[in-house]
């Protein structure tokens, strides 16, 4: 019971800080907490880069890594042993899961294990048991899913069209725009408004007749021996399918292909591991001695995308909106990143874990990261063994920091040195030095 009413104490203690930390000054006792602040920025760190709190022009962040961590700046965001679960409010709905038991749409859908129930866009309530009965709607791009004892039986509605699986993937019964049946791998055949498409002894015999608008598009496959795909741009033929390829565009060129290790054509030339180079007016790439280097360059719109690949263990991106510079990163995998993004930058070591995405960052990154460094315009914050080194400046305050051995913080017209947290202290101002024991705060 003691360690019980300890522990407690000490994260109510920790929750008051949270609550108010306008009400304290900047503090040092690291590892055990630091807090600080700015004119912009409230930063708690409690055991390191496990416990933390910040609040920020951005939003408010906290959590105890990797148990949970929970964001808002524009929505709420909770994680829950990152990437297994999540929760997430935006413009008033709410949308969750956890991993494999819970998956959530506030007023639309709810599952626990195979348990499930919910309503469609219309309002229509359904629910199931899978695999044993059930009915969804508006889900997994389907207007409607019926099952019993899955895969025995399935019926799923979309767009007008029905279809009746028995013993999936064996048999399939096709009824509205689309009628046709499917005895798997022996024959089948269906046909809709827009196509004809068939098998027999699959996949020895397949082909294929689709229309898209005015265009018409043509399959015919006879495996393993010979393969034909015609579209109004091109035609292809494969012997041995998809080892040689002979592709005729309707302007002339040629395309000749040894997958995947040979490919010729006007805009690309490869001799797979040795060399790749491939230019088109929007896009380039290139090889040498696979995968030494890669270079790939995109171009969409008035953006433009570099990648370059060092032995899959370096990569370095550019990208460039309007010809102004937005993004550029290099990692050299598992040593260290490097990453210029919209007037931020950011060094990592080491790089362990090569994810940089949000919930990541803010839930794993800060654990693995032995140093850091980060900075956006004239401000910038350096950190080493989560916090036992820790400099940081701005246009009107530096400051640096040894665990709490040592502190010490300039201003324009005032310095500031405290020793084993605060116990002793010397200021400077006006050309005046204070000295000052236990200077906590």
């Amino acid at each position: 019971m003691r360690f019980f009413f300890k522990t407690a104490g000490f994260l109510i203690g920790f929750l008051s800080i949270c609550l108010f930390p306008s009400l304290i000054y900047p503090l040092n006792l690291w590892p055990l907490l630091t807090y600080e602040s700015d004119n912009e920025t409230k930063t708690i760190e409690l055991l390191g880069p496990f416990v933390f709190w910040q609040k920020s022009e951005e939003g408010l962040e906290w959590g105890i890594r990797p148990l949970f961590s929970f964001k808002n700046d524009g929505y709420e965001r909770l994680d829950i042993l990152y990437p297994l679960g999540g929760v997430k409010k935006e413009e008033g709905l709410s949308e969750g899961y956890f991993f494999p038991f819970l998956n959530f749409e506030e007023n639309r859908f709810f599952s626990l294990f195979t348990l499930y129930w919910g309503k469609s866009e219309e309002g229509e309530a359904y629910c199931g048991l899978f695999p044993l009965l059930g009915k969804i709607k508006d889900r997994f791009r389907r207007d409607e899913i019926d099952f019993v004892l899955w895969p025995l039986y399935t019926r799923v509605i979309d767009e007008g069209s029905t279809t009746y699986k028995i013993l999936w993937p064996f048999f399939k019964l096709y009824k509205g725009k689309t009628e046709g049946v499917d005895i798997f791998p022996l024959w089948g055949h269906r046909v809709s408004e827009r196509a004809d498409k068939g098998f027999a002894l699959w996949p020895f015999y397949v082909w294929q007749d689709e229309k898209f608008m005015e265009a018409h598009f043509s399959l015919r496959l006879y495996f393993p021996f010979y393969a034909s795909f015609k579209t109004p741009k091109y035609e292809s033929f494969f012997l041995f399918p998809p080892f040689l390829h002979h592709k005729r565009f309707k302007e002339g060129q040629e395309r000749w292909e040894l997958w995947p290790f040979l490919a010729f054509d006007d805009k690309e030339q490869k001799i797979f591991p040795l060399f790749r180079k491939k230019e088109t007016p929007k896009e380039k790439s290139l090889w040498f001695l696979w995968p030494l280097y890669t270079y790939e360059y995109t171009e969409v719109s008035e953006t433009k995308m570099q990648k370059e690949r060092f032995m899959l263990i370096g990569v370095r991106k550019k990208e460039t909106f309007d010809d102004e510079e937005k993004v550029d990163v290099f990692n050299l995998w598992p040593l260290f990143s490097i990453s210029k993004e919209n007037n931020k930058e950011e060094f990592l070591f080491p790089f362990l874990i090569p994810i940089k995405n949000e919930g990541f960052k803010r839930n794993l990154l800060p654990i693995f990261t032995l140093i850091s460094c980060k900075s956006k315009g004239q401000k910038a914050d350096f950190n080493i063994l989560w916090g036992l080194f820790r400099f940081k400046k701005d246009p009107k305050i530096s400051h640096w920091r040894i665990g709490f051995f040592i502190d010490r913080k300039f201003t324009p017209h005032t310095s500031r040195l405290r020793l084993l947290g605060g116990i002793i202290s010397l200021r400077k101002e006006d050309d005046k030095v204070k000295l000052k024991l236990f200077d906590l705060f």
